[in-house]
């Protein structure tokens, strides 16, 4: 193995967090003996923790060059030492003397690379150790075996200090493969468990249900590094409106903590659509909502190894949206479609123009900060306009037949919306309502459910069409609409007196476009095609 080969080694390693003055001194010396295989041992601190690492290295005799295959790694948390004074000795104070020396190197070479100094302070701390004992004491004895466990090597411990190694050591392997292998940090907090912990917090959000983030994968890379605080930030983008989630996290009292988190919802404005440059934009955006651009299934063709390539729907999708952005007129239509379908589709994303990335700016935007307890789908709905029963669905007590919605023309001294609480209509009532109308078995629970989540729910009906749907527990009952957003008129609460009321919310479909477009009044003309992303 030559210095060049060495020294990427030593990089690699180091990029993974083993690094240091005394490991590398140890793997050279392993390096120069030339042997098929070797071992190296580290121990990286972690607060009041330790991570022992026993690392395996091969010789790939392709390059003959020696190559990490993985490593066993340990973390040794053992039990807090409930300190005492015994046999004159305040234990307290002697954990802070042994915590400063070196036991490994200790052990390993007394003599060789310790100072008189320092010899002469461990042999103190020797003396003081066995004093604990030297009159019989059950917790002196205790405490011995506890240092030993916390801070000598493992040769160097007594068989007591080997029965705590059973109870309180965690071991994983870890193997290299093609995408490498976890760094130091990682480890950590896998065997730690901190990284499960975080998970768990995360899980009220749904946040892998809606908006289908992959939080286990987000938490590992951001937990490769040693954050004492960090955000996830997690955009989602519907044809009614897009919403970015941001979630404070903290590491606090040894373990990571999750905050009140802050959502802010922009609106799609309603486009005003024409025909431009031969392209009728309503009957395009009908073709859009026919394709479901958070499936890669529905966007591309996977054929073997070759290159995915467009359905022809899609394709003609594309094509059209190129004719319509080619027109003065037509190019402000095109930039509101593609915010409104594409914002977070893959490839799609990336061939949105500058032009409506700039238009987006000018959106009004709705921001509100909702505890953990708060399901981040029925956050979205909440900025909607939208009622939310504030009862979980898991909750087992009786339902309190209550419902939030938010005042989004109201603010408190916070800035936050002003939250209304709504009595009177219960899961039940919602639940006789669903059951006068023609809604299959099958999809009735997963409507209700969508429903008192806040949903604007789309329900197949038994003769073939299909309906929005919503609660509206001021009126007691839900409101129905076509795909095209007219409302249905349904007395579903069986009421002779009934008549349809309007709801005083103004919601996100009702939001006022801020600049109107007009008929087309100039010849078609080609733009700049700047797009913000790269294409395929």
């Amino acid at each position: 193995m030559n210095s060049e080969q060495e020294k990427e080694l030593i990089d690699y390693l180091a990029g993974i967090g083993f690094a240091g003055q005394e490991f590398t001194d140890k793997l050279k010396e392993k390096i120069r003996l030339d042997t098929p295989n070797f071992t190296v041992g580290h121990t990286i601190p972690f607060g009041e923790e330790k991570m022992l690492f026993n690392l395996q290295f091969r010789r790939d005799r392709q390059f003959d060059a020696y190559r990490l295959d993985g490593y066993q790694a340990t973390l040794r948390q053992g039990p807090p030492i409930e300190h005492a004074a015994i046999n004159g000795i305040d234990t307290a104070k002697l954990e802070q003397r042994f915590k400063a020396v070196n036991w490994d190197q200790y052990f390993n070479d007394p003599k060789g690379r310790s100072t008189e100094n320092e010899r002469q302070e461990i042999k103190s701390l020797l003396s003081d150790l066995w004093q604990l004992t030297a009159e019989p004491s059950q917790k002196g004895k205790e405490i011995q075996d506890q240092l030993q466990y916390r801070y000598w090597p493992e040769h160097a411990w007594d068989d007591a200090a080997r029965d705590l190694k059973q109870i309180y050591d965690w071991n994983r392997s870890f193997t290299v493969s093609e995408y490498g292998v976890c760094n130091t940090n990682l480890a950590y907090n896998l065997l730690s468990g901190k990284l499960d912990d975080l998970h768990e917090k995360l899980a009220p959000l749904g946040l892998e249900q809606y908006p289908g983030a992959d939080i286990y994968g987000q938490l590992e890379r951001t937990l490769s590094g040693r954050p004492d605080q960090f955000n996830l930030i997690i955009p989602r983008n519907e044809p009614e409106a897009s919403v970015e989630y941001f979630i404070p996290i903290a590491f606090k009292d040894g373990y990571y903590s999750v905050h009140p988190y802050n959502v802010t919802v922009v609106p799609h404005p309603p486009i005003v659509h024409g025909t431009y440059n031969g392209i009728d934009s309503e009957k395009l955006e009908e073709q859009m909502k026919q394709i479901d651009w958070h499936n890669d299934k529905q966007l591309f063709i996977f054929s073997g190894d070759a290159e995915p390539e467009f359905p022809p729907k899609v394709n003609d999708v594309q094509e059209q949206i190129y004719r319509l952005s080619q027109d003065m007129v037509g190019a402000e239509i095109a930039d509101r479609l593609m915010l409104k379908y594409w914002s977070d589709a893959t490839f799609f994303s990336d061939n949105i123009l500058e032009s409506a990335w700039d238009l987006q700016t000018t959106f009004p935007k709705r921001e509100h900060q909702f505890p953990i307890e708060t399901d981040a789908r029925s956050a979205f709905n909440l900025l909607c306009g939208r009622a939310v029963m504030t009862t979980p669905l898991s909750e087992t007590r009786d339902e309190s037949n209550e419902w939030m919605r938010l005042d989004l023309n109201r603010r408190n001294d916070q800035s936050r919306y002003s939250e209304k609480l709504i009595t009177g209509f219960s899961k039940q009532d919602m639940e006789d309502q669903l059951g006068l109308l023609p809604i299959n078995q099958s999809w009735y629970y997963g409507v209700r459910n969508s429903l008192l989540r806040g949903d604007l729910t789309s329900v197949p009906l038994r003769n073939g069409s299909r309906l929005l749907m919503e609660a509206n527990p001021e009126q007691k009952t839900l409101n129905l609409y076509t795909p095209d957003m007219r409302l249905v008129p349904a007395n579903l609460r069986l009421d002779p007196d009934w008549k349809p009321a309007i709801n005083e919310e103004k919601n996100i479909r009702q939001t006022e476009q801020t600049r109107p477009i007009k008929a087309n009044q100039y010849p078609t003309v080609k733009r700049s095609q700047k797009r913000k992303g790269r294409g395929l």
